[in-house]
């Protein structure tokens, strides 16, 4: 990740000093998609792009059980992927690249573009070109006669707007290109001519096309023209549907439309004056993307993953495989030689990590609702599931999970537990109250206390006779030494949300966010009846977690990843060092010698080494001006500015358009010196092109953003 973090110290000052606590990289969990955005089929191996997951490799040979078999993570957003013998040719982001997959298991990258785009949306591979369609700018063409140095040599350029795909046929290309559809001539390759263009209603999102008609896909249906004359286009037919079509295809007199929102439509077009819907198959998690192959039709589902149908029969397609992977992990925890992570709405997985390099997934399983936070204790783990409540698995054998017990908490919802001595802790963080369940019996779970006074609980620690919860107004402090009866005993800072809370000693450590910026404070629980704050540590940015291993605390922020504090000295503490993990950091949990890191894509294991202590010296405030790349970008409604500021000054952030119109005020006013972050919210915009300024008196910047939607 690409980000700027600040930290700002309350009295007494923080002692910054270089790093003396090194994070080294042991191994990952790394089979986490990024949704699925399109498909493209190649005998028995099916190819997804799966946005910064780069392109995920299954074996569909079993079509009822797909199988992912390999992948080649992106160093840009993959969009779309073309496969021509063993190479694949991909749209990454700013860049075209060339990957290796003759070993389908291994692919290795041999090539990229010398340029870089805006946007790579789309990609077609035809004889020994390839033909990349750019978001905003237009279509480029390569010679791949040398695959590792894909070379350049054609180019058109289109008006202003957002391309969303390309279709190649003989020697034109139709692409779809904002608020219409251009046919391209691409005879020569160097000097591709714009010969024809249609008009559409809404954004031209794709096109198919079948000798002389194209069907062109919009938000308004699907336009069936006759091509015979790409220069004269004229419309024969027009289908209509209820949301927006993303992705069509045509075989036959079938005609496949993924629309928005969540399904199939297929339409026979044998009459293309008078089309027939035949069938409509829902599916869920934005279907983006579909790929014909005979009587299978392969949907890629952006929130969901690959689905397989059998569409033998057009007039009843049924679903008959499925491939799901988990987009982010939220949480992890630790046993023995065992990572247990809890994965949303894809349930739990548990990874054998004896040997941390290469961590071996050994148990998989899909709970029934939304899987928060898991807790292993001896041969039992303990789900907070969402409105599913509390779920007990027997991990026995971690290869064969099964469930043995629940509880319900409904209409209640079980967002984080804790479990000490047969009793697991249920907070909600939508309702309020702690739930205390007795769990001697695992297969008959039974609710034996509840405190009503904690509001919305975000965390829970116990330990000896109490619970420390962080919740939506303050640290409660619960007695629950008579855990039929529990106690709010005390409650620090009721005015402050509070998201994680960690214990070590006498010494608690809880996250805290508010509308300007979060952090951590550290309290002194000594007397768990009347808390004391010692310090706080001001972090730019929402989304805090922490974990402690004795005096060491790891605080690890959403956006702008892990910091690791010695706080031996409560009242003096010492920086050590930092993590950029590869994406957004969600939980975080350590033994001591490691950190293990539920993410974003990957649920990340590193090393710690403690090194010698270093000489100290103050965090310093930039030496000059600068407004930093935006990140990310492309973006998809959010993305993030940072700056830097020598002194302070009076200044404005603004976003323009490409009329050079202001679209949005981030900010306005006196800024002061040091490191900032803030957020550009592109949800009230339209999918385009904007330009970021900071203007002050001193100093003036742009960066362009392209907002994607």
């Amino acid at each position: 990740m690409r980000r700027l973090f600040i930290f700002l110290s309350i009295i007494p000052a923080l002692v910054w000093g270089q790093d003396s606590l090194t994070f080294t990289h042991l191994g990952s969990i790394s089979d986490y998609w990024d949704g699925a955005k399109s498909v493209v089929v190649d005998g028995n191996l099916a190819y997804v792009a799966s946005s910064s997951a780069g392109i995920r490799i299954v074996d569909i040979s079993d079509l009822e059980h797909p199988s992912e078999i390999g992948y080649w993570n992106s160093t840009g957003s993959t969009s779309s992927i073309s496969i021509s013998g063993n190479l694949a040719f991909i749209a990454d982001g700013n860049r075209l690249q060339v990957v290796d997959v003759s070993d389908p298991t291994s692919p290795i990258p041999i090539g990229e573009s010398a340029n870089s785009y805006n946007y790579a949306v789309d990609v077609v591979s035809s004889n020994n070109y390839v033909y990349l369609a750019e978001s905003g700018n237009g279509l480029h063409v390569f010679d791949v006669t040398n695959p590792a140095l894909p070379l350049e040599v054609g180019l058109i350029r289109m008006p202003h707007g957002t391309c969303y795909g390309l279709t190649i046929e003989d020697s034109l290309v139709f692409l779809a290109y904002s608020d219409h559809m251009s046919v391209i001539d691409v005879s020569d390759p160097i000097s591709p001519i714009e010969i024809g263009s249609w008009p559409t209603a809404g954004n031209c999102r794709d096109v198919a096309v079948l000798g002389s008609k194209a069907f062109v896909a919009d938000c308004s249906g699907i336009v069936i023209l006759d091509i015979t004359d790409p220069g004269n286009m004229s419309e024969i037919g027009r289908c209509s549907i209820s949301g927006c079509a993303n992705s069509v295809k045509i075989v036959g007199s079938s005609l496949y439309v993924c629309a928005i929102p969540d399904c199939v439509i297929i339409f026979d077009v044998l009459d293309s004056s008078n089309p027939e819907q035949l069938a409509q198959l829902e599916i869920p998690g934005r279907a983006s993307d579909i790929f014909i192959l005979d009587t299978i039709a392969f949907v890629a589902a952006a929130d969901s993953g690959l689905h397989v149908l059998d569409v033998s029969t057009p007039s009843s397609p049924s679903e008959i495989g499925y491939l799901s992977r988990p987009e982010t992990a939220r949480s992890v925890s630790l046993s023995d030689q065992y990572i247990f992570v809890a994965e949303g709405l894809h349930g739990i997985r548990i990874a054998d990590a004896e040997l941390p390099g290469s961590p071996t997934i050994v148990g998989v399983y899909d709970t029934p609702g939304g899987a928060h936070q898991i807790v292993p204790a001896g041969n039992y783990a303990f789900v907070a599931d969402g409105v599913a409540g509390l779920r007990v698995l027997d991990i026995t054998e971690p290869s064969t999970i099964s469930e043995i017990g629940s509880f319900e908490t409904a209409p209640d919802n079980a967002h984080c537990i804790a479990y000490s001595d047969s009793l697991v802790f249920i907070g909600d963080n939508y309702e309020d109250g702690l739930r205390i369940v007795d769990v001697s019996n695992p297969q008959s779970p039974v609710e034996i206390g509840f405190c009503s006074d904690p509001w919305q609980i975000n965390s829970i620690v116990v330990a000896d006779s109490y619970a420390y919860l962080a919740c939506y107004r303050g640290v409660s402090i619960v007695d629950v030494s008579d855990p039929s009866a529990p106690v709010q005993i005390s409650v620090l800072s009721p005015e402050t949300l509070f998201s994680s809370i960690c214990l070590s000693g006498t010494r608690a450590y809880a996250t805290f966010e508010n509308s300007e910026l979060s952090g951590m404070t550290i309290i002194d629980v000594s007397n768990p009846a009347e808390p004391q704050a010692v310090r706080q540590i001001w972090a730019d940015y929402y989304g805090n977690t922490c974990t402690a291993s004795g005096d060491i605390v790891f605080l690890a922020n959403v956006m702008f990843g892990i910091r690791a504090f010695d706080f031996s000295n409560p009242n003096n503490g010492t920086y050590l060092g930092f993590l950029d993990p590869p994406e957004f950091a969600y939980g975080i949990a350590t033994d001591g010698d490691r950190l293990y890191v539920a993410g974003h894509l990957y649920t990340g294991i590193y090393g710690l080494e403690l090194l010698s202590a270093t000489p100290e010296h103050h965090n310093e405030i930039p030496t000059q001006f600068s407004l930093h790349p935006i990140y990310p970008n492309p973006f998809n409604n959010t993305a993030n500015i940072s700056f830097d500021l020598p002194r302070e000054v009076t200044g404005r952030l603004v976003v323009y358009d490409v009329l050079g119109r202001e679209a949005n005020i981030l900010y306005n006013g006196r800024l002061t010196s040091g490191s900032h972050s803030m957020q550009f919210n592109g949800n009230n915009l339209s999918t385009g092109v904007y330009f970021v300024k900071l203007e002050t008196p001193d100093f003036n910047a742009v960066q362009k953003a392209i907002l994607l939607k």
